[in-house]
């Protein structure tokens, strides 16, 4: 690009500061006093030769020829800035369109401001579908439309142990070291395709292992477990040795023996850490059928200070089990006839006949409690049962006729009862 000469204005304005320049020099000097200029002017006034008068008249026509050329050059120069002003703008369309080459001006800066809008107008819009599509989703997936599609999600691969240890240390030491060599090895995860309904159990599992602290967790149950924890020892009078030493009563007293420490109070090592066993309350029961507390070794039976003799189980105990827990059998039996479509009810009448088979059969053989329950229901619904698969969609009530029918066999006939119950 050439640069562009001044333009007539802009001379102009150039002669009036000029002009100003030289008031302001004559105004300083009248108010200075000096006026040596005029006094020479009033010395030479009235006394002009013939050749001053020429020679100003010549200075006159000089003049008059000066201005005229200074006013050609001027409107030359404009039509020169015109005409340069005109090729100016022919040369930025002509690159425009030319090459495509962005001029800096005020066109490319109003180009560039519309394309950032334009921008940032896809953007808003891309960003809107974006959130609308998910809303979709989410709305479907709450619905539960999309439980049998199928996604990938990466999930932890369980390492296992490279070295096959010898159980010599117990299961528990075996288990520790398990669990140490675990932690130790790098964790692999392993992309799986799965339904969302189950892609979901599994994530839920994962986020969980990862807000759960296993050492915060092991330290507060260890604290628990010394402070208020309670041990039950069932079937304590299976070691309970005769006066003969040798075979089993041998082996018998090597387990009151280990049980003493930790009864009296000790240390002793765990998968998580070490536990004191101080300020455990221990509980033992049994039987006692063929032998009594007082058989145990001395040292042990010191250890329980406090005996309780239980009474046996009664028929309003047997018919109280089998109607008040959640999980008691008459539930597990209806639901487990369900799964073959088939159901069945039990009349109030007939679950007081299963108490009372129940009981007269522990009191004619051998009183083993509650367990009585499982042999007596097995055997009234043992055709049932059987038959299930072929009376699909069935309802069977129970009433107390079909249980003394299926149960007066075993309740009369001691040794039938003894042998099958």
């Amino acid at each position: 690009m050439f640069p562009i000469p001044p333009t007539f204005s802009e001379r102009k304005e150039e002669d009036t500061e000029v002009s100003e320049n030289t008031e302001s020099l004559k105004n300083e000097k009248l108010m200075t006093g000096d006026n040596s200029d005029e006094k020479e002017n009033e010395k030479n006034d009235g006394v002009f030769t013939d050749k001053e008068i020429l020679s100003s008249n010549d200075n006159s026509s000089e003049n008059q020829t000066v201005a005229s050329e200074k006013e050609n050059a001027e409107s030359n120069s404009l039509s020169d800035e015109i005409s340069n002003q005109e090729n100016t703008d022919q040369e930025i369309t002509d690159q425009d369109k030319g090459s495509g080459t962005p001029v800096p001006g005020k066109k490319d800066d109003l180009s560039n401001e519309s394309l950032r809008e334009a921008g940032m107008r896809a953007g808003e819009q891309a960003q809107k579908r974006s959130e609308e599509i998910r809303e979709s989703l989410r709305a479907q997936l709450r619905a539960g439309e999309l439980e049998e599609r199928e996604i990938k999600i990466p999930t932890r691969k369980k390492s296992s142990s490279p070295v096959m240890m010898m159980n010599i240390a117990g299961p528990d030491m075996e288990n520790g070291l398990s669990d140490l060599l675990g932690k130790m090895l790098p964790k692999k995860t392993v992309r799986r395709t799965l339904p969302i309904r189950e892609a979901r159990k599994v994530m839920l599992e994962m986020e969980y292992d990862q807000l759960l602290d296993e050492e915060k967790i092991q330290t507060s149950a260890v604290e628990l477990a010394e402070n208020t924890g309670i041990i039950f020892l069932d079937e304590i009078d299976k070691i309970v040795a005769s006066n003969s030493k040798h075979g089993a009563d041998v082996s018998r007293q090597g387990v009151q023996r280990d049980l003493l420490p930790i009864v009296e109070g000790t240390t002793i090592q765990t998968r998580y850490g070490y536990v004191k066993t101080d300020h455990i309350l221990f509980i033992a029961a049994g039987a006692f059928h063929q032998n009594r507390p007082g058989d145990l070794m001395p040292e042990l039976q010191g250890r329980f200070p406090i005996r309780v003799e239980l009474h046996d189980l009664t028929k309003e105990d047997f018919s109280r089990i089998l109607r008040e827990p959640q999980n008691a059998l008459i539930h597990q039996y209806q639901a487990l006839l369900e799964t073959e479509g088939l159901k069945i009810s039990f009349q109030p009448e007939a679950i007081e006949t299963l108490a009372d088979c129940a009981w007269k059969v522990n009191q004619m053989t051998q009183n083993i409690g509650a367990r009585r329950l499982c042999t007596i229901l097995e055997r009234l619904l043992e055709e049932i049962s059987f038959e299930a698969p072929e009376r699909t969609g069935e309802t069977i009530e129970i009433d107390a006729a079909y249980v003394q029918e299926r149960l007066k066999d075993v309740t009369q006939d001691e040794d039938l009862s003894r042998f099958i119950l």
